[in-house]
């Protein structure tokens, strides 16, 4: 189902802090929300990347966690954080 404003609940969202890992790339993940929430993409399209990154991935796992089309692995926090 694609998010949009009327169907967008910010108050469901877990904090992207406490999304359990794996978690996706950041250029997957920026592409999943353009194709699955493309108002909510447009609105934040402007903010700083890191708060871009927290609100797509915290969409993602309310979505469920779909990596259909990605084209990285998902990351552990070792390897995320190096």
């Amino acid at each position: 189902m694609k998010i949009t404003f009327d169907n967008f609940e910010p108050t469901e969202l877990l904090p992207a802090e406490q999304v359990p890992w794996p978690h996706p790339d950041y250029t997957d993940l920026n592409d999943w929300l353009f194709e699955q929430a493309s108002e909510v993409f447009e609105a934040f399209r402007y903010h700083q990347p890191s708060s871009q990154y927290d609100l797509a991935l915290s969409l993602w796992h309310r979505a469920g966690r779909p990596t259909d089309g990605f084209e990285c692995a998902l990351w552990t926090k070792e390897e995320a954080l190096g």
